[in-house]
């Protein structure tokens, strides 16, 4: 998804403008219509050396994304993370996943009072290494803020097909749902040498074949749909699934109050 679709920033974060640089740690400038500064301490553990480069850890720079950054954005980072540094095809180490997961939740509770701290804490709940891009990861959060609950990554084994993995299963209201940008029809490079024409054949015959197997009716959504909850919410009701509109209860009200506020 371009970095220009992404949605409004998190509450009380300032989108940058177009264009905008972050400088440097031991630049001096002041911030500006063209530069964004961050000022925040950084400890001798929160830097790594990368062919001969300084740079911050991966646990550092999530964290600061999610405090500078809309929150989907800091997701999509961290789901993309934790897919690198946890999953195996679709194997996850979830000991490796829960440490992860306490480690963000801690350094949110060490800067609770501070901006920033409740995204932090939201993004050690909400990252998923079971996302495959940042139009799931988006997706998820949409169904996270509208207290639908979803069942991610759902296998459909066949006799005659190879295994099939469902995006997201609705299971309570019959549905299967399919995040799917239009990129894999029009971009010749993501087509593997086949036409669109073939894509869009084999994608139907997929999808009658998961809808006979699993009795799942199928709702697509693509980046236009989940740029804002409303948008979402009644393109999902216009399918027939009921929409709560409201983040459930199991959340905690720590969490729930974060995701209400989001755009």
């Amino acid at each position: 998804m371009a970095a220009r679709c992404w949605p409004d920033p998190s509450p009380g974060h300032a989108r940058p403008a177009e264009g905008a640089r972050h400088p440097s740690p031991g630049s001096r400038s002041p911030s500006s219509l063209a530069i964004q500064r961050h000022r925040s301490e950084l400890s001798d553990a929160e830097i790594e050396t990368h062919d001969g480069l300084r740079r911050t850890t991966a646990d550092r720079t999530l964290a600061d994304l999610a405090r500078s950054e809309p929150f989907a954005v800091a997701l999509a980072c961290a789901d993309a993370h934790l897919r690198a540094t946890t999953r195996v095809r679709q194997l996850v180490d979830e000991e490796t996943l829960h440490s992860w997961r306490e480690h963000m939740l801690s350094r949110a509770a060490g800067l609770r009072g501070r901006p920033g701290s409740r995204a932090i804490y939201a993004l050690g709940r909400l990252a998923d290494p079971r996302a495959d891009s940042p139009l799931e990861s988006l997706s998820r959060l949409r169904f996270a803020q509208l207290g639908i609950n979803v069942e991610l990554q759902v296998a459909v084994r066949g006799s005659r097909r190879a295994t099939a993995y469902l995006d997201f299963v609705l299971r309570s209201h019959g549905v299967w749902g399919e995040a799917d940008g239009k990129q894999k029809y029009v971009d010749a490079g993501m087509r593997g040498g086949r036409s669109a024409e073939e894509i869009v054949y084999a994608e139907k015959r997929r999808a009658d074949w998961i809808a006979g197997t699993t009795g799942l009716r199928l709702v697509r959504w693509g980046p236009a749909e989940v740029m804002s909850r409303e948008r979402f919410a009644a393109h999902l009701v216009d399918h027939g699934v009921p929409v709560p509109g409201e983040p459930s209860a199991h959340l905690g009200r720590r969490l729930r109050e974060f995701l209400r506020e989001l755009p």
